[in-house]
């Protein structure tokens, strides 16, 4: 039926037109009341599985079988059959070591997984290809399921790399380009960090590159705020476009330049909030992060019910409604707050719905300049009209960037705008398992 009917001949073109009026039609053509076009009273349809009679009656088909056994798959061609493309190989040895060979929903979250973050490192490094080396760091990594998949992929696919330059004659192939991958799993049970260290060392090629440590988000945070302490001037200069005196520094900086990503999968509560602050605070270039149990916001909801005019009271008078629009509203902040710290930030479902309730990914990339001002207030104006309508009062994201949801400054206000605007302490979860 998707031929066209300028290739076949007069007979086909009988099957393949439609007809206007009182005649029934289909994919075969058109059947008239008083039987088909081309008198056809049967057809037989044979394969490797057995034959299929097929009886045109009065609109009427009838449908018989043979007796072939259904198993029977001697005939098939083998080569025939389409390989699904995924980033990281199935035969790969560590699905063996850390047990999905026969857990594939979990297996094809983790590929759907690794393909989202290789092309946002991908178009990363299209932008930046003088990066010398990629540092990932998976906050509560749990049984590493996701770690090991994407270092895997990240050492198969930058670990050596082929580059090509361009001059005025031709383009000239250079020597491969070695780039450093570490990935860092970071979980709070020592003896589930040394486990998998343990699987990781069996593994050839996974390590030294691939290392699991005992931490929590505080720590990390502590060392990326050492960090960014004693680099955060020159990090300024670079993102308000420098002057004349540091546009050297700069390239000398983009020379070395280390891609960083931090992910951090459902991670309880605000715990996703402390992760996404320490890849604010680490100036990390990616950010991928999957929520889970939007907790903090619900309670706050309630104050849109106190208001017997708020539109959205009907709504949010029903637990399930409460639920869902405190996981919408709390993510839809978080994408704010992620765009106001200069990133560019997508939200998105990531993995079917009968994998998992808890199926949307927040993924973010830095920006190469900051937003201008004129930007700034417009997204912090938009922030303030959202938290307003929700009655949403506080929110540890906007904490930590010390953001008033309540639209006054944090220098100013009344006390209980200033204490709602001040740092906040770390989830008490902290850093759960995936």
């Amino acid at each position: 039926k998707n031929w066209n009917l300028d290739n076949v001949g007069d007979t086909l073109q009988l099957v393949l037109q439609s007809t206007t009026g009182n005649d029934y039609k289909s994919e075969w053509g058109t059947w008239h009341a008083s039987g088909t076009t081309l008198g056809l009273a049967s057809c037989t349809l044979v394969t490797t599985l057995g034959t299929t009679e097929l009886t045109l009656g009065s609109l009427k088909i009838k449908t018989t079988k043979s007796s072939n056994s259904k198993n029977d798959k001697s005939g098939i061609i083998e080569s025939h059959d389409r390989t699904k493309q995924v980033p990281v190989a199935q035969e790969a040895p560590f699905w063996q070591a850390i047990g999905l060979t026969k857990k594939p929903a979990k297996r094809r979250q983790c590929q759907k997984f690794v393909e989202i973050v290789s092309n946002l490192i991908q178009k990363k490094m299209t932008a930046s290809s003088n990066s010398s080396s990629i540092s990932t760091v998976d906050m509560g990594c749990g049984r590493g399921y996701l770690t090991f998949a994407l270092h895997h992929y990240l050492q198969e696919t930058y670990a050596t790399t082929t580059t090509t330059t361009t001059t005025s004659s031709s383009a000239q192939e250079q020597p491969p380009q070695q780039r450093t991958i570490q990935t860092r799993g970071i979980d709070m049970r020592p003896k589930l960090v040394a486990e998998m260290n343990a699987i990781a060392s069996t593994l050839d090629g996974m390590t030294p590159g691939l290392v699991f440590q005992t931490g929590t988000i505080e720590s990390f945070l502590a060392s990326t705020t050492t960090t960014t302490t004693k680099s955060g001037d020159d990090d300024d200069d670079d993102l308000n476009g420098g002057s004349a005196a540091s546009a050297e520094s700069t390239s000398s900086k983009q020379q070395q330049q280390q891609l960083q990503v931090l992910i951090a999968l459902h991670a309880c509560d605000t715990a996703t909030d402390d992760a996404l602050w320490s890849g604010i605070q680490s100036k990390a270039d990616i950010i991928v992060v999957a929520p889970c149990c939007h907790k903090q916001v619900r309670p706050q909801l309630d104050a849109c019910l106190l208001v017997e005019t708020h539109p959205l009271k009907d709504v949010l008078r029903h637990g399930i409604y409460r639920e869902r629009m405190a996981e919408t509203v709390t993510d839809a902040m978080r994408a704010l707050l992620l765009e106001m710290a200069h990133y560019q930030v997508q939200v998105f479902e990531f993995i079917g719905g009968e994998h998992t309730a808890k199926n949307v990914m927040i993924t973010a990339v830095r920006l190469p300049r900051r937003r201008s001002e004129a930007e700034m207030d417009d997204l912090r104006r938009r922030l303030h009209e959202l938290a307003n309508w929700h009655g949403i009062r506080s929110q540890t994201l906007a904490q930590w960037m010390k953001e008033d949801l309540m639209g006054s400054s944090c220098d100013g206000g009344d006390a209980e705008s200033q204490s709602l605007a001040t740092t906040p302490s770390l989830s008490a979860k902290v850093m759960p398992p995936l």
